[in-house]
Order: structure tokens, then sequence, then C-alpha cells
């Protein structure tokens, strides 16, 4: 089996920098709200996003029967 391989040493780094930035933003988020108040709003996205991915509804299952 082959692997795929980056095209260039330049692509490495813009995707190294994207996941270290991606990664400091999903602590630093959440983080900064509960600092300055938005704790509430955390919670709550937290509660509609965990029953929506739950659900499927983003998964392509949300008219499907499953009574089988």
């Amino acid at each position: 089996m082959n692997r795929e391989k980056l095209g260039s040493r330049l692509g490495f780094i813009m995707l190294s920098a994207g996941c270290a930035i991606g990664c400091g933003n999903v602590w630093k988020f959440p983080w900064m709200c509960g600092q300055y108040g938005g704790g509430s709003f955390m919670l709550v996205s937290y509660c509609f996003g965990n029953s929506v991915f739950d659900n499927g509804i983003f998964g392509g299952q949300s008219g499907t029967d499953k009574s089988d």
C-alpha cells in the first residue's frame, strides 16, 4: 500500500502551523468565555452541540428508519 506524501516543505510547515493554531483555539476559547462571563454560553453550546451530533443530524441519518 502506497502512502501519500506532502508535496513540499512549505506544505508541511503550513499543515503544522494550522494544527497548532487549531488546537490552541480549542482550548483557549472556552477558557476565555469562562473568564469573562460567557460560561453559560459554553454550557448551552456544548449541550446543543452534543444533542445535534448524537442524534445524527449532521451524519445524514435524520430521516432513516433504524427499527430493523
